[in-house]
């Protein structure tokens, strides 16, 4: 097990320093009185006694250990945006490439988060817009807040925190996840299944078996995201799955058109 006992003292707050050194003094005041008391005549309370004040510590340097990489993250966000000033006017010119872009984009975000998806837009009236995503990582929400929360005021961008909701043009269209492989929403059905407050769906297309499985459901989760607002769809769905669309007609009765997952939605948040 590694302790951090001996981290330069430095980098560690000042409110973070006051409350290892009360609570160290709070457990082992007593602890040591104890093992004095109890002496040699009683091991096995002189062993309950260590092992208490070992975890506490070892409570203490987990504490330490998560700010630091609370400070460690945060570091890095600013130094993802410091980049991005010093290059933005590059970005900006209308002949680069903007998958190159994001693809340095991504490299350098990915000393935040590797997981971490980002979109980017032609300029439209003079604005260039850069959406950060969790994609579908819901352990990524608060980084991606963090790194809105600090990006800094540009002239001609805009930052957007995850994948919004787009318009219901969508479900009129046909989406092609490869030359083989293509979903189209105004086709999707879906089956709600809610329980004791939590919300689990089954998304249902035609043709997907198990060689193209993994494609539709990351092209299936993003047309979601486009559908619901990814923030909502994350925060307000449990768990969901693509199936092949059923052909017995009473499996068939149960479905909803995918059309009805927005609303559906908003309606399921409003009861809780």
């Amino acid at each position: 097990m590694t302790f951090f006992l001996f981290k330069p003292l430095a980098s560690i707050k000042i409110n973070t320093l006051q409350s290892l050194f009360l609570s160290s003094i709070f457990l082992s005041v007593p602890i040591f009185l104890s093992l004095y008391l109890f002496g040699s005549e009683n091991k096995k309370m002189k062993n309950i006694l260590y092992l208490i004040l070992f975890f506490s510590i070892a409570g203490c340097n987990k504490k330490i250990e998560n700010e630091n990489t609370a400070e460690s993250k945060e570091q890095k966000i600013e130094t993802f945006w410091n980049w991005f000033i010093e290059n933005e006017k590059r970005f900006r010119n209308p002949e680069i490439d903007l998958d190159e872009v994001l693809q340095e984009i991504l490299d350098n975000a990915s000393a935040i988060e590797k997981e971490l998806a980002f979109e980017i837009k032609p300029i439209k009236n003079g604005i260039i817009s850069l959406t950060i995503s969790a994609d579908g990582v819901k352990q990524l929400i608060p980084t991606v807040q963090k790194m809105i929360e600090k990006s800094p005021k540009i002239k001609g961008w805009k930052f957007i925190a995850f994948r919004q909701k787009k318009d219901k043009k969508l479900f009129t269209d046909i989406i092609y996840l490869s030359d083989q492989i293509e979903l189209e929403p105004s086709k999707m059905q879906f089956l709600p299944i809610v329980e004791n407050g939590s919300l689990e769906l089954i998304i249902y297309s035609t043709g997907i078996n198990e060689e193209n499985y993994n494609e539709i459901f990351y092209g299936g989760s993003l047309l979601l995201d486009n559908l619901v607002g990814e923030y909502k769809f994350m925060t307000q769905v449990d768990n969901y799955d693509f199936h092949n669309m059923p052909t017995k007609k009473e499996d068939l009765n149960q479905l909803r058109p995918l059309s009805e997952l927005p609303a559906f939605i908003d309606n399921h948040e409003a009861k809780k």
